[in-house]
């Protein structure tokens, strides 16, 4: 067993920070992330980004990595993974989601989200 970083980030569209936070604490809740930080301004008008990295333990990458992605389904169905030859080795993994018309997200205003996780140290 092993120690892991997982990257939680997330981009979202609203037309105030008000609006893009109270998305995020949404986000936040559906994830059980007690301390995700405020939002800020990104890219785009009206895109606002938080990101954290949490310590997970105890764990195998491949367990680890199926657990936080049926954790992600409850953002969106849909999302693109990366890295899985890296599984056994423990090298980095991670999972993508886009908002497309046919995969909305759960949380209005959700544009964008990535969840990577790495071994620690």
């Amino acid at each position: 067993m092993t120690d892991f970083k997982i990257l939680w980030r997330f981009v979202f569209e609203a037309k105030g920070q008000s609006t893009a936070q109270d998305a995020a604490g949404r986000v936040a809740d559906l994830l059980g992330i007690s301390d995700l930080p405020p939002v800020a301004p990104y890219k785009e008008p009206n895109w606002w980004m938080t990101d954290i990295v949490v310590e997970a333990s105890d764990a195998t990458l491949p367990a680890l990595f199926g657990q936080l992605l049926a954790l992600s389904g409850r953002l969106a169905n849909e999302w693109s993974v990366h890295g899985l030859a890296g599984l056994d080795t423990g090298e980095s993994c991670f999972a993508v989601y886009n908002v497309g018309e046919r995969n909305l997200p759960t949380v209005p205003g959700l544009r964008w989200a990535l969840m990577e996780v790495w071994p620690k140290g």
